[in-house]
């Protein structure tokens, strides 16, 4: 499932990943889909290494996330402490706990 934002939070655009897993209570699931059906959507996963980010779905051909303002391609992407991931449209910070 994908997030939805609480309503004091729709007016913001950037947003931390502890705001959003907490919002939908995933925090403790090993997977976690963000962004917009369409538009575009990733997928958080926990490995035992880390957490990783992967491109899912999107409304262009080659339209990824950014990543520190990089595109990750189609390949998974090891997220590390205050990494900015932008994914439609909006930013997220992501902080290793």
């Amino acid at each position: 499932t994908i997030p939805t934002l609480e309503p004091q939070m729709a007016k913001q655009t950037t947003y931390t990943m502890v705001q959003l897993l907490t919002m939908d209570e995933q925090y403790s699931k090993a997977l976690t889909t963000l962004g917009r059906p369409g538009v575009q959507v990733a997928a958080i996963t926990r490995r035992a290494e880390g957490y990783y980010i992967v491109h899912v779905e999107s409304g262009k051909e080659d339209d990824f996330p950014l990543v520190n303002g990089q595109p990750i391609g189609a390949q998974a992407r090891k997220l590390s402490d205050n990494d900015v991931v932008q994914l439609a449209g909006v930013k997220m910070g992501f902080f290793a706990a």
